[in-house]
Formats: structure tokens, sequence, C-alpha cells
């Protein structure tokens, strides 16, 4: 265990690292942040600390808070991280880009999960010259064939080999074959990638 990542935060507790680009994946104890009155401090604090991520903006990305829960052992954080670095100031959501912490009862870390991926190239997104959102409706029903209908269409950020790339997530309703489906379009309206997110309870 390597607590200088998290400058001694993290002593005592079990790290799990990324062994290619070393950061920080999982961390299990029972960790105490210094100054924190609540868990929402305790949480934010720890993020900020041991995952090296910032709340307000001022590098390519920035966490949001998504929901916090309360738990039988305390409350369970979930962020999203944002790519703020476009040409309308609008952030994005990174595609897979979601923290979570658990914070016990005495504002100690018990568990918390990394599942950011590394921006090592942190370009500029374009939105003002991107595929319109018609377009993209356009593209995914056309994937899906008869009997969709789009459900809603938003675009996010995804990171390939550290660069960030845009794309449209679009959600289809299909009656036949019944699925729900979401589909990511590039911004030359290729569709890289369809997946049927419909879960189905056995009788």
């Amino acid at each position: 265990m390597d607590t200088s990542l998290a400058g001694g935060l993290l002593e005592g507790a079990v790290v799990r690292l990324d062994s290619k680009t070393r950061v920080i994946r999982t961390v299990e104890g029972s960790i105490r942040v210094r100054d924190a009155t609540s868990a929402e401090q305790a949480a934010k604090s720890f993020v900020e600390s041991t995952f090296r991520l910032s709340f307000d903006g001022s590098g390519p990305t920035k966490v949001v808070l998504d929901r916090n829960t309360d738990t039988l052992v305390g409350r369970r954080f979930l962020y999203q991280l944002y790519y703020v670095r476009t040409d309308t100031h609008a952030a994005l959501p990174i595609a897979g880009g979601v923290l979570t912490v658990h914070v016990n009862h005495d504002n100690l870390i018990s568990y918390a999960s990394n599942d950011t991926v590394t921006i090592s190239n942190p370009i500029v997104i374009r939105l003002s010259s991107t595929l319109p959102r018609t377009a993209a409706e356009k593209i995914a029903l056309a994937q899906q064939g008869r009997d969709a209908t789009v459900v809603a269409a938003s675009q996010i950020v995804a990171v390939s080999q550290g660069t960030p790339v845009l794309l449209w997530k679009v959600n289809v309703l299909q009656r036949s074959p019944a699925g729900s489906f979401e589909i990511l379009v590039d911004r030359a309206g290729r569709v890289v990638s369809s997946r049927n997110t419909s879960v189905f309870k056995g009788r």
C-alpha cells in the first residue's frame, strides 16, 4: 500500500491500485477525515484528497454529487464526473465516470470506489459543430428498425486512449422485440455502441 498517494490519509486502509496507471480504485477501512463535521463534508474532502479530483471545475473535469442515500450503517454518496472544457462552457457527463463513497455514522470513510478514466489529452470539445440532435435520433431509430421510439437524447463524453470524445446517447424504446436500448452515436454519424438496458425478471 502506498499511503503517500493521499498524503498519509489512507494509513491502515486497504487500497487497490490500477496496476498500469497507479490510480486508486478502491479503499476499504475506517478512515477519519480531518476537520470533517458531517458525512457530506467527509465524503467531499475524501474525494478531493484521495482521488485528486476537483468540485470547482478548475481543471478539465469537475465532480458533481448525483445523489446520496441513507443506509443501515451510514450514508452512501454517488458522484458523477463531468467534462468542462467545451467551447460553450457546458459541462457534460463522462461515460463511466462514477465515484461512490460510503460514510459510517461516525463520519468515517468505510469504503470508496473510483471508476473514472484518466484524461491525458484534455482538448476543447466543440459542441457548436457537432451532429444535430435530430440527426442522432434518426440514426438511432434506423439502427433499431421498426416499432422504435426515441425516449431521450443527450450528449456525453467518452474517453478513448486519454482523449475525450463527444457522443450522442440516444435512449430508444422498442416494442418488438421488446427492449430499452442505449445507442451511442459519434459526431460523424456512426453508431459506436448499442446495448439493451432492459432488465427482465423471470417468473
